[in-house]
């Protein structure tokens, strides 16, 4: 991150950027304004909010009371927008958590102003917006996943690239010629840099400080372009597959259409802090299992990896101020969409054709996403000497054209291929022996629904933990032991029987019985 950072410069007056435009730094009024469009992305409608803020309730509080009020109002800025859902019971809990009890008479004309009385839309559902982004593979392949299952109901998607307007419009992107969430592609990932301290990756704070750090200089704005691309889509539901991030809960506010959010792992962390904040009857959240670990950051103290869903929403009931049949109309189990490329075969004969795999031929996959993580390189030299008869090794390096070339230029017996179709990545787990990969949400599920049992290598603690378990508890996992040679490890693997298969739940039939009861 340290030569991210080096790409511009800032001085009291000016940001100066990669490529030698000059940006001045902004006057902000306060910190707060500054917050507020930081985490809005939307500078017109941050904004609308401050100015209310200094007319209506500034003049009645005393100094000891600004910082809670402002603390509470930025933690919940994104349920800003829509009076027929007003914010004003969020705003109430959330000032009562950070112990802030007083009535403010101004506080219904604030909010009035903040927000804006739109035409609520009725059911059926027959448009909608699915947001993803290209940065990374597997909430793409959740996003076609379900954009295939609501065209066999007649639903008409619209796939929303947020990584395309972020190009454009993103500070960051601006300032170093990296998006923000490109920077977890090309370096987090492709360049493999996941340092961490108390099991969190370093960079993912490292990063967060240097876009703050930008956006005293360059306004951020892409949520703001996201919303008027979905405004001229005009579609009845927004579902977002941008799982990493809670600033998409603010296009359904500001917009007054309903919208899910879909969560592309198993193990989380930061995504639940707005729980108790949103309005279930306009925002919920898709979980592919409702778990207690699911909620690890959100309980913290109060964490029981034992407990049932019902015990657990009422404790996040408690911590939020919340009723248990709000948070409990906040989450829905889907199980793990996938698209239908992952589909098994019965004749397997013309794929073995089609890719050059011999009958008697164990295939292992090597994969680690759409970007290449930069650890194949290590695991390619621990096998691009094996002698291991019967099995062939396909190293896929996604988009890391880097990778492809430096392991192409070794002149080793295995096989290399760029980045690959959906359809062809379904043809290749039909054939395929084993997947030695991390445990990406995406390429956990496609493992789980074909059957294929994955040798896992590098996971993320964090956030791949949880699909790993998942595996784990159907019997499709092994594990790398540093000590042994990776290719015996790998012959060993390709031959252990794993255990009977638990078909995966039905997620088009949860997701069905969703659409029944609630949007149609």
């Amino acid at each position: 991150m340290n030569t991210i950072g080096a790409r511009f410069s800032t001085d009291e007056k000016a940001l100066t950027a990669y490529d030698g435009t000059i940006y001045p730094k902004i006057d902000y009024k306060s910190k707060l304004q500054h917050d507020l469009v930081y985490e809005l992305q939307d500078p017109e409608f941050a904004n609308r909010i401050f100015t209310a803020y200094e007319r209506h309730i500034l003049p009645s509080l005393r100094d000891d009371q600004i910082a809670s009020f402002e603390k509470s109002l930025v933690e919940t800025a994104l349920v800003f927008g829509s009076l027929a859902h007003p914010p004003k019971l969020a705003l109430k809990r959330t000032l009562e958590r950070n112990g802030f009890t007083q009535e403010l008479p101004d506080m219904g004309a604030f909010i009035a102003e903040t927000c804006t009385k739109k035409p609520s839309r009725s059911t059926p559902v027959r448009k909608v917006c699915i947001l993803h982004t290209t940065a990374s593979g597997g909430n793409t392949a959740v996003a076609r996943a379900i954009a295939s299952f609501l065209q066999t109901r007649g639903i008409t998607s619209d796939l929303l690239d947020v990584e395309e307007l972020a190009r454009e419009h993103d500070p960051m992107v601006k300032a170093t010629g990296y998006t923000y969430d490109g920077l977890y592609a090309d370096v987090f990932q492709k360049q493999n840099q996941t340092e961490s301290k108390n099991g969190f990756p370093l960079f993912l704070g490292q990063r967060v400080a240097l876009n703050q750090k930008i956006t005293q200089y360059i306004a951020p704005c892409t949520l703001r372009k996201v919303r008027e691309r979905i405004e001229a889509l005009a579609p009845d539901f927004i579902i977002s597959t941008r799982s990493y991030t809670n600033e998409d809960i603010h296009l359904a506010y500001s917009l007054d259409i309903p919208m899910s959010m879909v969560i592309c792992d198993y193990d989380l962390f930061i995504q639940f802090v707005p729980a108790g904040k949103t309005d279930p009857s306009l925002f919920t959240f898709w979980l592919p299992r409702l778990t207690s670990r699911a909620f690890q950051f959100l309980l913290k103290d109060q964490y029981c990896e034992t407990d049932g869903w019902p015990k657990i929403a009422h404790k996040i009931a408690a911590l939020t101020k919340s009723t248990f049949e709000e948070i409990d109309a906040s989450f829905k189990e889907i199980a793990y969409p996938v698209g239908p490329e992952y589909v098994r075969v019965e004749d397997f004969a013309p794929l073995r054709a089609k890719w050059e795999v011999k009958a008697d031929e164990h295939l292992v996959v090597v994969t680690m996403g759409k970007n290449g993580v930069g650890v194949m390189k290590e695991i390619f030299d621990l096998l691009k000497d094996s002698r291991s008869v019967g099995i062939q090794y396909l190293f896929i390096c996604g988009s890391n054209s880097e990778l492809y070339d430096t392991l192409a230029a070794q002149k080793s017996q295995i096989r290399l291929a760029k980045q690959l179709t959906h359809q062809e990545m379904g043809e290749l787990m039909n054939i395929a022996s084993l997947i030695l990969s991390k445990p990406g949400g995406g390429q956990a599920a496609q493992c789980r629904a074909m059957g294929v049992p994955m040798f896992v290598m590098h996971p993320h603690s964090l956030w791949e933990s949880g699909n790993e378990r998942e595996l784990d508890s159907v019997g499709l996992v092994s594990y790398y032991d540093a000590e042994r040679p990776l290719s015996e490890q790998i012959e060993q693997a390709v031959l252990k029987k794993p255990a009977e298969i638990v078909p995966p739940e039905d997620w088009k039939a949860k997701l069905e019985q969703i659409w029944l009861n609630t949007y149609v």
